[in-house]
C-alpha cells in the first residue's frame, strides 16, 4: 500500500515537471481547476493523458491560453507544495525499505568480509584439526622410535655378550688346539721310544737264542765224545737204566709284532676338530 502510494506520488510529481515544460501548461492547470482540485490528490491521480478532455482535444478553447491569473499561480504552487511535502514525508520510510547504493555497497562489503572471516575460521579450524592429527601421529611415531631405540639397545647388549662369549670360546679352542698338538707330539715321541725298546728286546732275544743254540750244539758234541770214549773203553754208560735224556725245554719266544709308526689309533679326548 505504501509502495503504491509512493509510486503514484512520484508519477504526479513527474507529470507536474513535464507540465511545467510543456507549452500548454496553463491549459492543463485550468483543466485541473475545472475538474475540481477540492476532491484532493486521489482525483489528481486519476487524471491521465488518455482520459482528460483537454489532452484528448488540445485545440479546444485555445483562446483561453493567455488567461493566467493569480488563482492559477496559487494552484500551481499548491500542487507543487503538496507533492513536495508528500515526497519529503514519505521518502525516509521508503529509504529504509529501499536503501541507497552506498549503503547497499557497504552492506555487501560487510557481508563479504563476514563470509571471508567465516571461511578463515573454517580454514583455521580445519588446520587446527590437521595439526592435532599430525601431533598425534608424531607422538605415536616418537613412541615407536623410543621403543625401537630400547629394543636396539637391548639387541646391542645381547650382541656384545655373544661377542664376548665367542671370543672366550675362540681362546679356549686355540688352547685346546695347542694341547692337541702337544698330545700328538708326546704320543709320537712315546711311540718312537716304545718301538726302540721293542727293537732292543728283539735283539737281546735273538742273541739269547744264538747262545742257547750254541750251548745245545756244545752239549751234543760232548755227548758224542762221551759215547765215543765209552765205546773205546767198553765201560758202561754212566747213565744206564731208566735214564732218559730229558730234552731241554726251550722257552717259547714271545712274538712281538712291529707296530709301524702312524698305524696305531690315538685316543685323544681333545680331538674335537
Amino acid at each position: 500500500m505504501a509502495s503504491s502510494l509512493f509510486v503514484n506520488t512520484m508519477q504526479v510529481y513527474f507529470a507536474f515537471v513535464l507540465a511545467m515544460e510543456h507549452t500548454r501548461m496553463v491549459r492543463i492547470f485550468k483543466s485541473l481547476e475545472e475538474t475540481g482540485l477540492k476532491n484532493g490528490i486521489p482525483h489528481l491521480l486519476s487524471v491521465s493523458p488518455n482520459t482528460h478532455p483537454l489532452l484528448l482535444h488540445p485545440d479546444k478553447n485555445e483562446e483561453q491560453d493567455s488567461d493566467f491569473s493569480s488563482e492559477s499561480l496559487w494552484l500551481i504552487l499548491s500542487v507543487y507544495g503538496l507533492t513536495s511535502r508528500l515526497y519529503i514525508l514519505d521518502y525516509p520510510r521508503f529509504y529504509e525499505m529501499a536503501p541507497s547504493a552506498p549503503r547497499t555497497r557497504a552492506t555487501a562489503a560487510l557481508r563479504m568480509k563476514q563470509i571471508a572471516l567465516d571461511n578463515q575460521d573454517r580454514t583455521i579450524r580445519r588446520l587446527r584439526a590437521q595439526l592435532a592429527t599430525e601431533r598425534r601421529g608424531l607422538a605415536a611415531t616418537k613412541k615407536e622410535l623410543e621403543e625401537t631405540q630400547v629394543a636396539l639397545e637391548a639387541s646391542h647388549k645381547v650382541i656384545a655378550g655373544l661377542t664376548e662369549i665367542g671370543l672366550s670360546m675362540s681362546k679356549k679352542i686355540e688352547k685346546m688346539k695347542v694341547k692337541k698338538q702337544q698330545v700328538r707330539a708326546n704320543h709320537v715321541e712315546c711311540h718312537q721310544k716304545f718301538q726302540s725298546r721293542i727293537h732292543k728286546a728283539e735283539d737281546s732275544m735273538q742273541a739269547q737264542h744264538l747262545i742257547i743254540e750254541a750251548l745245545v750244539d756244545e752239549k751234543d758234541s760232548l755227548l758224542q765224545t762221551i759215547h765215543g770214549l765209552q765205546e773205546a773203553n767198553n765201560a758202561p754208560a754212566p747213565f744206564d737204566g731208566d735214564w732218559e735224556e730229558e730234552q731241554e725245554e726251550e722257552p717259547e719266544e714271545e712274538e712281538i709284532e712291529d707296530i709301524p709308526l702312524g698305524e696305531g689309533e690315538i685316543d685323544d679326548e681333545y680331538d674335537i676338530f
